[in-house]
C-alpha cells in the first residue's frame, strides 16, 4: 500500500524517486548527498547496509556512462557473498566517491533545449549520452546516461547492429528525456547512416531496430555531419 502522505494529486511540479517532475519536464536536484558521503565516518560506513551504500552513488548513473566500469570493483566488494568489513572497503568507497566527484560536469535537463544522443560501442560493453549545450560556455555536456558490459548473445553481433541496439536502449530506458525534449538529434556511424538510406535491402533484426528508432520522431545524422554542427 502506498502512503497517503506520499501521494500528490493536480499539483503541477512535485519530486518522485529522486527526480522534480513538472508540467516542462524533469530534473535531478544538486547532488547535496555528496556531502554526506564525504562527512560519513570509517565506523558509519561499516554500519550502514551495503545496498543502501551503493544505492547512494547513484545520483551519478544517470549523467555517467562509464558508471558500471567506475563502480565494479566497489560493487563486487559491497556484494552479499563479500567478506567482512574491513580498512580495503573504506578505501575502495572513498576512492570511488573521489573518481565520480571528479569526473566530466553535467547539466540538468531543459525540455526546451536541443538534445543529441551520442552511443560508444566496444569490446567490453555499450554506452549512450543524451547531450545539452553548456549555457556557460560551448560544451556538450550530459544530462543523462547508460552503459552496461556486453551480453554474451551481443558479442556475436555486427557493429551496426550493437549501435542500433544502444540507441534503442537509450531511448527505452531513457524515454523521459525522449519524449520530453524539443529536438532530438542522435549521431550515428557512416555505416549505420547507409543503413538507414538502405533500409529495403537489410536483415529484419536491423529493418526492426530502426523502425523502432524512428517511431520516436527524431532527426539522426552521420556523425561526421554532427561534428561539424556541435562545433560550431
Amino acid at each position: 500500500m502506498v502512503s497517503p502522505g506520499k501521494c500528490h494529486i493536480a499539483i503541477e511540479e512535485g519530486g518522485h524517486l529522486g527526480d522534480w517532475w513538472s508540467s516542462g519536464g524533469y530534473f535531478q536536484p544538486p547532488p547535496d548527498r555528496t556531502a554526506i558521503l564525504v562527512a560519513l565516518t570509517d565506523e558509519q560506513l561499516e554500519e550502514m547496509p551495503r545496498a543502501k551504500l551503493f544505492g547512494m552513488l547513484s545520483y551519478w548513473r544517470d549523467y555517467l556512462p562509464d558508471f558500471a566500469a567506475r563502480t565494479r570493483r566497489l560493487k563486487a566488494l559491497l556484494s552479499r557473498d563479500s567478506a567482512p568489513w574491513t580498512s580495503a572497503h573504506t578505501s575502495e568507497f572513498r576512492a570511488v566517491v573521489r573518481d565520480l566527484m571528479g569526473a566530466a560536469p553535467h547539466l540538468n535537463f531543459a525540455p526546451g533545449e536541443p538534445v543529441v544522443l551520442e552511443v560508444h560501442t566496444g569490446p567490453k560493453g555499450l554506452a549512450a549520452s543524451f547531450l545539452q549545450a553548456d549555457p556557460a560556455g560551448g560544451r556538450w555536456l550530459p544530462v543523462a546516461a547508460f552503459s552496461h558490459e556486453l551480453l554474451p548473445i551481443e558479442m556475436e553481433h555486427s557493429a551496426a547492429l550493437l549501435e542500433l541496439i544502444t540507441i534503442q536502449e537509450a531511448l527505452k530506458k531513457l524515454v523521459q528525456i525522449a519524449v520530453y525534449s524539443s529536438t532530438l538529434t542522435i549521431r550515428v556511424s557512416p555505416d549505420v547512416a547507409a543503413l538507414l538510406k538502405a533500409r529495403l535491402h537489410i536483415s529484419p533484426m536491423l529493418l526492426w531496430c530502426i523502425c523502432d528508432i524512428q517511431s520516436y520522431g527524431c532527426t539522426v545524422v552521420a556523425k561526421l555531419e554532427a561534428d561539424e554542427k556541435l562545433a560550431a
